[in-house]
């Protein structure tokens, strides 16, 4: 179910598959730094899995997961981290993508990190420098409200959705909204 991923060129071309139809559910791919590979949620198997640009038919299943993952790489000595959510709980763990191959134990990072439960990602992102930067609880739907200035809901506008970017026009009586789970302005 769903398309495999694909990949294309920086400076452009066709689009060409990344991992292998029977593979379709493949979302959420994050690139590794300084690699030919990419880390993908797997949502056929509920795994996390790891792809080659190099070979679409060389990809390895690391674990079972609910979520997406997130991999920083290896700074000051330590190693390269892979990072997804058990529960509510962000957790970490060693990881090293040139064998595929976790080591050590995990270890919890952060509680009551944001999900998206319909969509299977975590609020999370990872620099290079070591810094993460998550969102808490259920931050991906979101609701529309117009506020008064000390913070208190006016009126609230619309049904919870997966909004990106609200943007108000200069009279604020309109707004352009990206939304959906498909991005569609509106």
């Amino acid at each position: 179910r769903g398309e495999p991923l694909y990949r294309v060129r920086q400076s452009g071309g066709i689009p060409v598959p990344a991992t292998e139809a029977a593979d379709g559910g493949a979302y959420w791919p994050y690139a590794i730094p300084g690699a030919s590979q990419f880390l993908y949620f797997d949502e056929n198997h509920q795994s996390i899995a790891l792809g080659s640009l190099a070979d679409i038919h060389r990809h390895k299943t690391l674990f079972s997961a609910d979520s997406n993952a997130v991999y920083t790489p290896p700074r000051d000595g330590q190693p390269g981290l892979l990072f997804w959510l058990r529960g509510t709980t962000l957790v970490g763990q060693a990881f090293d993508p040139r064998s595929g191959k976790l080591s050590g134990d995990s270890f919890p990072v952060a509680e009551g990190v944001g999900f998206n439960d319909h969509m299977r990602l975590i609020d999370l992102s990872a620099s290079r420098n070591g810094i993460l930067l998550y969102g808490a609880g259920d931050t991906m739907k979101r609701r529309l409200a117009w506020l008064r200035r000390d913070g208190s809901v006016v009126e609230s506008v619309g049904e919870p959705n997966w909004l990106r970017a609200v943007r108000l026009s200069p009279d604020g009586r309109r707004a352009v909204i990206e939304q959906g789970l498909t991005r569609t302005l509106w």
